[in-house]
């Protein structure tokens, strides 16, 4: 989590607050309380690879995030 960039500068406050793996275990979706203040940012992340996608969103309720199983699709609720 800390190789990433934007979250990199934020170690000191930065908490893991949720983890979900695709079927295939290839994907891996994380929320990130940046500062401590119950404001969450939630990013994808390919495994092999090692990047991080483009889509993320923020400071959403989120209760559970399920991926389709060829992981083209991520469902928020």
């Amino acid at each position: 989590m800390m190789q990433i960039p934007s979250i990199k500068k934020y170690y000191k406050t930065a908490e893991l607050v949720k983890v979900c793996f695709n079927d295939s275990q290839t994907m891996v979706g994380f929320g990130v309380d940046l500062h401590n203040n119950e404001t969450i940012r939630y990013m994808f992340r390919e495994i092999r690879t090692g990047a991080t996608l483009a889509e993320r969103f923020e400071g959403a309720r989120v209760k559970s995030v399920v991926f389709l199983d060829d992981s083209s699709i991520v469902y928020v609720t």
